[in-house]
């Protein structure tokens, strides 16, 4: 009964965590199937995307099940993890910035982040010269997201590489009508530069973005570091 929305359930020990199925495909004779894995999600302070979570609410530590959906001879589904599933670690840092941006009709100006490199590496457990190289070379292990506004994770990139356009929302967009904000990733130094669509907003706006960067083990388990960017034009 497992859903695609992360859902929560008190286990035997009491503890809340939650659960969530992933869709998955591959093709047999030119024609798409989809099948479904099972993450166990180790709960932080609050469930990620919960209504009324604080800005330093911890991210969630996501495992995913070695192997799902076993039967066994009584019939029971048997879903395990990794022996070394992380399960008291909290696998996350979450960092926030303020920028100010200069509105301006007619120049996509921009200013630049230098985002707390050692902090986001020790979450992750690799260098920061490891996380951008992974990142600039499309890793599929070492990721760099845009969170949209229903909480799904994009790295669609639609701006410089790795970058994206957005909306007011915070969904990733193509350049043109309806883009308020790009941000870049940057390797060296390792920043963030945020810019603005010439036209696209007026002095006093507000937008919040937030912005992931995971690793995921070759446990299964994810490693995430949480980017919270207020952005403001002037």
């Amino acid at each position: 009964n497992a859903s695609t929305t992360a859902r929560t359930y008190v286990a035997e020990s009491g503890d809340t965590a939650a659960l969530a199925k992933v869709a998955s495909s591959y093709t047999v004779a030119n024609s798409s199937l989809t099948y479904y894995t099972l993450e166990y999600i180790k709960i932080n302070g609050m469930l990620d995307g919960s209504a009324g979570a604080p800005s330093d609410d911890p991210v969630d530590a996501v495992l995913k099940c070695q192997t799902t959906g076993i039967k066994t001879a009584s019939g029971t589904n048997l879903n395990v993890l990794v022996n070394n599933a992380a399960l008291n670690a909290h696998n996350s840092v979450s960092l926030i910035y303020n920028v100010n941006v200069t509105e301006s009709a007619t120049d996509y100006n921009s200013t630049d982040i230098q985002l707390d490199s050692a902090k986001i590496a020790a979450a992750l457990g690799l260098s920061a010269a490891q996380i951008g190289d992974s990142i600039q070379n499309g890793s599929a292990n070492i990721l760099y997201y845009q969170q949209q506004s229903n909480s799904t994770l994009s790295n669609n990139y639609t701006a410089d590489y790795p970058g994206f356009w957005l909306n007011s929302a915070g969904d990733v967009v193509n350049w043109g009508s309806g883009s308020v904000i790009w941000i870049d990733f940057n390797t060296t130094p390792f920043s963030l530069t945020v810019g603005q669509f010439p036209g696209g907003s007026t002095v006093g706006t507000k937008y919040v973005y937030t912005q992931v960067f995971e690793y995921i083990q070759p446990s299964g388990s994810i490693l995430k570091a949480v980017i919270t960017i207020n952005v403001t034009l002037i």
